[in-house]
């Protein structure tokens, strides 16, 4: 499910009882949107990355929901944001771990951490946990703000496969699309977060090349929150709040 959060990033993953949440964007109402979801207990948090965009309101999730795990991407940031979030996650007790490559099982989902492998604290955006998502023969590939150089650096240690949705990386900016990187991936459904701004995201040119070969493409800009709907075996449906509130998804 990718919420709605105007220009910045939340993820929330729901399968079987469990609840993963990956950024939280800034928009002031992330708690908002998991009430509305019945979302009391976060099994799994990740800061794909420092940026205000992706972990402005994530001191309120924690200091308001049980956390049973934090992952970061190792970075240390001079920026409000990060220090709130850390103070938050200091008087919770939540335990904060390093993103490393592993697999994580939840119930019937598994999440494959991507970490960075440019060890480039300065950029932040290069610097980006991926996260890629596999139910049955469903498959989904996070980004968060990654650019080429992170994307050729995950392209060349075989780390991108053929997926079925793919969140654009950087909410759609030109520099957050790699050629071979996206025909590596092969998505079907490409979803972009982007709100209003002055970047130009999503890009004339990312979104000529997101559109090749009849894919589908959802902006939370124009869609609203956007759900996916995945079954057992891996079929799988989309939701556009546009098109009427999203019913939820039936978890069998």
């Amino acid at each position: 499910m990718f919420l709605d959060v105007g220009q910045g990033d939340a993820i929330l993953i729901q399968s079987d009882t469990f609840n993963i949440l990956i950024d939280a964007g800034h928009s002031g109402h992330i708690m908002q949107d998991l009430n509305d979801r019945g979302v009391h207990h976060i099994h799994l948090l990740i800061a794909s990355h420092y940026h205000d965009d992706h972990i402005g309101d994530m001191d309120d999730v924690v200091r308001n929901r049980k956390v049973d795990a934090f992952i970061g991407n190792g970075c240390k940031e001079s920026r409000d944001t990060y220090q709130h979030l850390q103070v938050a996650l200091q008087h919770s007790n939540t335990p904060v771990l390093a993103a490393v490559a592993e697999t994580r099982q939840y119930g019937r989902m598994s999440l494959q951490i991507l970490p960075s492998l440019l060890n480039d604290c300065g950029g932040e955006n290069n610097a980006s946990i991926g996260v890629l998502v596999r139910l049955g023969r469903f498959s989904a590939l996070l980004t968060g703000d990654s650019q080429t150089e992170e994307e050729d650096a995950w392209t060349g240690a075989n780390a991108v496969v053929d997926v079925d949705v793919l969140k654009a990386a950087h909410h759609g900016a030109d520099n957050g699309m790699d050629s071979l990187w996206l025909a590596r991936a092969n998505p079907e459904v490409i979803v972009i977060s982007v709100g209003n701004n002055s970047y130009n995201h999503p890009g004339y040119e990312a979104l000529r090349r997101y559109a090749a070969h009849g894919r589908r493409i959802y902006q939370t800009q124009l869609d609203g929150t956007v759900v996916v709907c995945v079954k057992e075996g891996g079929e799988y449906a989309i939701h556009a709040e546009s098109g009427g509130p999203p019913a939820g998804c039936n978890r069998d």
